[in-house]
């Protein structure tokens, strides 16, 4: 099991190259990381660190290739008591 998983959201691999990014930096810093571009909740563990990194698009919806994850959650309701996770925005300001 990585010490991070990247899950990366993009439209247009904005967010990819951002996640592939900090995957260089966090290895270089010693942790074990894994990046998945658009995950689907089996590829997850329900444990460890999720570094989510994702644009937006239209009105702030999410992403395409993140929305399979995020119906997953809201359906199954997994228990992800053990996840920390943290978040990466990318987006324009107005």
């Amino acid at each position: 099991m990585p010490d991070i998983t990247l899950i990366s959201g993009s439209t247009l691999g904005s967010a990819e190259y951002v996640a592939e990014h900090l995957e260089e930096k966090l290895t270089e810093a010693g942790f074990t990381t894994e990046v998945l571009h658009g995950a689907e909740l089996d590829e997850l563990t329900p444990e460890g660190i999720w570094l989510i990194v994702t644009s937006t698009h239209g009105a702030g919806e999410i992403p395409d290739n993140l929305q399979p994850l995020f119906e997953q959650i809201e359906q199954q309701k997994p228990d992800l008591t053990q996840v920390r996770f943290g978040a990466v925005g990318l987006g324009s300001k107005e």
